[in-house]
C-alpha cells in the first residue's frame, strides 16, 4: 500500500492522541494535519439535507486551506460509504468511490471508524487520491471500569482501569465457564494457500467467519516485519501466508509443531476431545483436539515460573499484552488483554503485573500470548462483532493487525 496515505493518517493520529515520539513527528508531510475549524461555508449543508453527492458538488470549503469533512459510516462489511453525519438514509450517504470520482480536485478529510481504516485507505489508493485526502481515525475507546456484561451464556466481559504511581492501564477481561452446555473452544484452521501454515487475518474476521461470541489473538508468527508509526512496512498483510511459532493443533490434526527458536514460546494451551482444557509446558498430549503454543509460561500449579534470562526487556517493559489462564478445576478460563503504547490512556503491563492479574482472578495456571500490536480481544455485542479493546497496530489506536492464529469461544452452533 502507498506509504503517503498512512503517513498522513499517522500524523493526524499522533497529533490527536499524543502517541508520536519527537522523532516520529519531526518531519510531517507538507499536507499534514490541519485543524478543522469551519469546514463548510455558511449553511451549505442545509441546502442538501438528503443529498451528500449534491453537497460535495455544490458546497465550498469555508477556508481555502481547509478540507471538506465527511463521516465514514461504521458499516460492519462492504465498501466504504460516507455522509455529512453518521445518520445514513436515502441519499444522505454515498459510496466513497463516487465521492472521489465527482470531486477530483476536492481536498477531503475522512473521519473514519477504526475498523474501516484499511478499507478506506484501499479505496483512496485505488483512486490515486492520496495527495488530497486525509484520514482522521476516530477513537472509540472505553473509559473507567465497568460491571461484567454477559456476551452469551457462560461468557462475561468487563474492563478495568488500573492506576499505578506513574502508569495507567486499561485492562479487558473475559471469563468463560467451560462447563456451559453448548460452549466449545475453537482455533484457527490451517490454510496453505498463501504459502505458509496459515493465512493471516484480523481477529474480527476470524470471529465473524465462525459466528463466535469471543476471540483473542494467539501465537507468535513469522514472517514478521513490524510496521512503524510513519510507515506501512508491516508484514504480513491480510491473506499472506504465515507460520506459527510453536504448537498448533486443530480438530486433532497437527498444523504446526512445537519446535521454534523463539525462547519465549515455552507453554501450550490444550483442549482434549472431551472439552477439558489445560495449560502445560510446550507440548500437548496425544488426545488433544485443540492446541496452541505461546509463552512465556506465567503460572503453573499456582507458582510463578522462572524468567527466560535473555529477554529481560520483554518481561519488564510495559506493553500491550494478551494472555489466558485457568482455575484449579480447569472449568473456568480467563482471557486478559491489556491495552498499551497509548500514553495518557493505557501504557500496558509488564509480565509480572500481568501474572498478578491472574493471581487476583484466581487462576492457578496462566500463559502469555503474542502481544504488542497483535493484542486484540473481540466480542459479539448486540449482534455485532467488534474489537473490545484498543489495538495499536503500526502505532495507530484502534487499527487491528492480521495475525496467524486465534482462540475463539463458540456458544451453540458455529461455522
Amino acid at each position: 500500500m502507498h506509504s503517503d496515505i498512512w503517513r498522513r493518517l499517522a500524523v493526524i493520529c499522533a497529533l490527536g492522541t499524543g502517541t508520536a515520539s519527537a522523532g516520529d513527528a519531526a518531519s510531517p508531510d507538507p499536507a499534514g494535519f490541519v485543524p478543522i475549524q469551519a469546514v463548510i461555508a455558511g449553511d451549505c449543508w442545509g441546502r442538501f439535507p438528503d443529498d451528500v453527492l449534491g453537497a460535495v458538488r455544490g458546497c465550498k470549503a469555508a477556508d481555502g486551506d481547509n478540507r471538506l469533512a465527511l463521516q465514514v459510516i461504521d458499516d460492519e462489511l462492504g465498501r466504504p460509504r460516507v455522509g455529512a453525519t453518521a445518520d445514513c438514509g436515502a441519499a444522505r450517504c454515498a459510496p466513497l468511490t463516487e465521492i472521489l470520482a465527482i470531486s477530483p480536485g476536492r481536498r477531503l478529510l475522512l473521519r473514519t471508524p477504526a475498523r474501516r481504516l484499511d478499507a478506506v485507505a484501499a479505496v483512496v489508493q485505488a483512486a490515486k487520491a492520496q495527495g488530497r485526502v486525509m484520514i482522521e481515525p476516530e477513537l472509540n475507546r472505553v473509559v473507567g471500569s465497568s460491571e461484567p456484561l454477559a456476551l452469551a451464556p457462560g461468557v462475561r466481559y468487563w474492563h478495568e482501569r488500573i492506576q499505578a504511581a506513574s502508569t495507567v492501564t486499561m485492562l479487558h477481561i473475559a471469563e468463560v465457564d467451560l462447563d456451559t452446555p453448548g460452549l466449545s473452544l475453537v482455533g484457527t484452521a490451517g490454510d496453505t494457500s498463501g504459502g505458509g501454515e496459515f493465512s493471516a487475518a484480523p481477529t474480527t474476521q476470524f470471529a465473524r467467519s465462525h459466528d463466535l461470541v469471543l476471540a483473542v489473538n494467539a501465537s507468535y508468527f513469522l514472517p514478521f516485519e513490524g510496521g512503524r508509526l510513519l510507515s506501512d512496512a508491516f508484514v504480513p498483510l491480510p491473506g499472506q501466508g504465515v507460520d506459527a511459532e510453536g504448537l498448533s493443533i486443530v480438530d486433532g490434526k497437527l498444523v504446526s509443531d512445537a519446535a521454534t527458536a523463539d525462547r519465549r514460546v515455552n507453554a501450550a494451551f490444550c483442549v482434549d476431545r472431551r472439552g477439558r482444557a489445560a495449560i502445560a509446558r510446550a507440548h500437548c498430549p496425544r488426545n488433544t483436539r485443540l492446541g496452541l503454543g505461546a509463552g512465556p509460561l506465567l503460572l503453573l500449579d499456582r507458582r510463578r515460573q522462572p524468567r527466560e534470562a535473555s529477554r529481560a526487556d520483554y518481561y519488564d517493559h510495559p506493553a500491550p499484552r494478551s494472555a489466558i489462564g485457568l482455575d484449579a478445576h480447569r472449568r473456568k478460563l480467563w482471557v486478559v488483554v491489556a491495552d498499551g503504547r497509548q500514553p495518557g490512556y493505557s501504557d500496558g503491563l509488564t509480565l509480572d503485573q500481568l501474572t498478578a492479574v491472574f493471581e487476583r482472578l484466581g487462576a492457578t495456571a496462566a500463559m502469555n500470548l503474542d502481544g504488542g500490536g497483535s493484542s486484540t480481544l473481540v466480542g459479539r455485542l448486540h449482534g455485532q462483532v467488534r474489537a473490545l479493546n484498543s489495538p495499536i497496530h503500526t502505532g495507530i489506536p484502534g487499527r487491528e493487525r492480521a495475525v496467524a492464529t486465534q482462540l475463539g469461544v463458540c456458544v451453540g452452533t458455529c461455522r
